[in-house]
């Protein structure tokens, strides 16, 4: 029997040839700005375009081992695309790109697409990303332990670190204690066993009782080898603290845990900037008290995140002397911060921020389109400055799903107004209004689902902004358990959980 092979130029739809989409998947492949979600190319107009590559899937023979049968997927013999056999589906298959063989060693010189390239579900419908996302630049794939993946941020170095200095302070207090890398590792460990398997009081893990032993700690360590590093915890030398940093202790761990989510990173085009609270009942003069919130007690951090939830930086609120921009306000400090560490990572790309209306002003959307940064946020009435847009007693008087909107043509900013269940306000200098699309309501007039036209502005902030959130609920779903007063400790256990 013959390779069965498969070309473009046959004409077979894709709902008919699997080996035939993965032959468009692959001539997307070769494009140099291939995103990262692709559309394939319809087999109809492969003729047209005399750049296309030629590409032959040869498929081996089946072999007659095994007592197998294939009387569902049709006979040994049989060529057509429609009914290949099991044997024919699962045979190994040679690409030829231009007559010429792909191998490992080619593909490694010219970036050729090769069968590794072909998706694992290639019926899985591919829609097209309005944001780029860029692959990190390590992966760990099904031959790596969890631990590698861990120790990406947790390196040796990093707890080495923890280890000196937290010797260092229990020597400062006449306390006897020797600690080990290997023993900062099972500690840490300890308290992320903590996230998921909850129990009262800490000391529980180490009780004989049947209903809350846990042997995998009480065997790693003893109870009071943890108490002792529990109670000295430190990532600074206390003897050269910074006076006006109000979360000096803190703040080697926060810089060394920043740079690693950046360098490990899975970069976007599209970030969130947000607030995010960390849970102390302790006492310090960074502890907030937000009244309404999930979490009404602890430090106040602000994060910037990707649209899954990756943490990107975080930095501790510390109240207005913690802005070391005096010449902006609080909100427009964090973020231009965090686009400094952006452009300064990845100084070629465009990126594009999304933040709520603490942060937004048209001060800040100006400054940020002269640094060729995409900024889009809802913003507070009194902050768009001469923009006299309807006040809310017009839009009383207006159907759900209506808007206005006016453009600073100078600046290159929109600022829109759009009623639904409230009124919004929105200022971006990147997104405009069109293409308007449509939000699926509930009308309690109608007793139905209705769909009202939605700005394309507003459809990108509901799309882009839920970073943070989805960072807190990653993180709430593992929260360590065990508290302290140690406010590094407690850093340690609101922001180090693992990506």
């Amino acid at each position: 029997m013959q390779p069965w092979i498969c070309k473009l130029c046959q004409g077979l739809s894709e709902s008919h040839c699997l080996l035939a989409f993965c032959m468009s998947y692959l001539r997307k492949c070769s494009r140099a700005d291939t995103p990262s979600s692709i559309i394939p190319y319809p087999l109809d107009d492969a003729g047209e375009d005399d750049n296309h590559y030629k590409y032959d899937v040869y498929i081996t023979p089946p072999t007659d081992a095994g007592n197998d049968t294939d009387e569902d997927s049709g006979e040994e013999d049989c060529q057509d695309p429609d009914h290949l056999n099991r044997n024919q589906l699962d045979a190994e298959a040679e690409l030829y790109i231009n007559d010429k063989p792909v191998t490992e060693e080619n593909n490694v010189e010219d970036n050729t697409p090769t069968t590794s390239s072909i998706p694992s579900n290639p019926h899985k419908k591919v829609t097209k990303a309005a944001s780029r996302v860029f692959p990190p630049p390590i992966s760990l794939g099904a031959e790596n332990h969890f631990l590698d993946f861990f120790e990406l941020f947790m390196p040796a170095q990093l707890v080495l670190f923890l280890v000196k200095h937290t010797v260092q302070y229990a020597a400062s207090k006449n306390r006897r204690l020797t600690v080990s890398v290997e023993d900062m590792y099972a500690f840490l460990g300890i308290l992320y066993v903590s996230g998921y398997n909850v129990l009262p009081r800490r000391r529980m893990y180490w009780e004989v009782n049947d209903d809350v032993q846990n042997r995998l700690i009480s065997t790693s360590m003893k109870r009071k080898t943890f108490e002792d590093i529990f109670r000295n915890l430190h990532a600074a030398d206390n003897s050269v603290l910074d006076p006006t940093d109000r979360m000096a202790k803190a703040k080697p761990l926060i810089v060394a845990l920043n740079r690693l989510f950046m360098d490990y990173a899975p970069i976007e085009q599209s970030i969130s900037i947000d607030g995010s609270m960390i849970p102390y009942l302790g006492r310090h003069g960074c502890k907030q008290f937000i009244r309404g919130k999930p979490i009404r007690f602890g430090f106040k951090s602000w994060v910037m995140a990707t649209r899954l939830g990756y943490c990107l930086q975080f930095n501790l609120y510390q109240g207005r002397r913690g802005n070391d921009k005096q010449d902006c306000g609080l909100g427009e400090s964090v973020v231009y911060n965090f686009a400094d560490v952006l452009q300064t990572h990845l100084e070629n790309l465009k990126f594009s921020l999304f933040f709520d209306n603490f942060f937004t002003s048209v001060k800040l959307l100006t400054t940020l389109g002269e640094r060729r940064i995409g900024g889009t946020g809802t913003v507070r009435v009194n902050r768009t400055g001469n923009c006299n847009l309807p006040n809310d007693q017009y839009y009383k008087k207006t159907e759900r799903g209506s808007y206005n909107h006016k453009i600073d043509e100078a600046n290159n900013i929109l600022a829109v107004r759009w009623k639904d269940n409230s009124i919004v306000t929105l200022l971006s200098n990147e997104y405009g209004i069109k293409p308007l699309q449509s939000a699926a309501r509930y009308s309690a007039k109608e007793k139905k689902k209705v769909y009202i036209p939605q700005p394309n502005v507003v459809f990108m902030y509901n799309k882009y902004m839920g970073g943070v959130d989805q960072f807190d609920n990653n993180i709430a779903t593992y929260r360590i358990s065990m508290r302290g007063k140690n406010g590094t400790c407690q850093s340690l256990c609101g922001c180090s959980t693992p990506q």
